[in-house]
């Protein structure tokens, strides 16, 4: 019973994930949409448009793809028939398109730690190889990737630059009122 259950569980939470994508595909395919597949539409930082589907931030949409994603790839990898796996297949990759339309940097280093320490308890060298060089070579070839992951990480980037200040100034409430602190939504 328990474990019937929990496949319901399961089949709802992608279902709903499927529906969330669909959301973040017509965000993309909107006219607002083209205009970012077009590289003419920016983010007040200065990076390209990110997915949301209906969350409020491209990280939040990222994060719940980095539970869908590992349920859509134990469905291919487990023994099913050939249609049902490619139907899985399918859906994963809908799944990796939203998550790369998110430019979520934290969601893209976690889901690289996570298929990291998959390869290494699997022994699956062959994949590990791929896994260091596929995101290498993306890199290489898409200067917008290279650009939101790696080139902006200074402190010239607005969503670093106030991370960094709200730990600076959490660290100077904590410091000022260490027992009782100072109540929620103060800073």
């Amino acid at each position: 019973r328990e474990e019937s259950r929990r496949r319901r569980f399961i089949y709802f939470f992608i279902f709903w994930m499927t529906l969330v994508c669909a959301s973040g595909i017509w965000q993309i395919l909107s006219p607002a949409g083209l205009d970012f597949l077009a590289g003419r539409h920016f983010d007040p930082p200065g990076r390209f448009v990110r997915m949301t589907g209906p969350f409020g931030s491209a990280n939040s949409l990222g994060a719940f793809l980095l539970l869908a994603i590992p349920l859509a790839f134990q469905k291919c990898i487990s023994k099913l028939p050939f249609l049902r796996a490619a139907a899985w297949a399918g859906l994963l990759g809908i799944f990796l398109l939203c998550f790369v339309s998110t430019f979520s940097r934290a969601a893209f280093f976690a889901l690289c730690f996570v298929a990291l320490g998959f390869c290494l308890y699997r022994r699956r060298w062959t994949t590990l190889c791929a896994l260091v060089a596929v995101p290498f070579a993306v890199t290489v070839f898409f200067p917008f990737f290279r650009e939101n992951f790696f080139s902006s990480m200074t402190l010239s980037d607005i969503t670093i630059s106030s991370r960094v200040k709200a730990w600076q100034l959490t660290w100077e409430a904590l410091r000022s009122h260490p027992i009782l602190g100072i109540g929620p939504g103060i800073l």
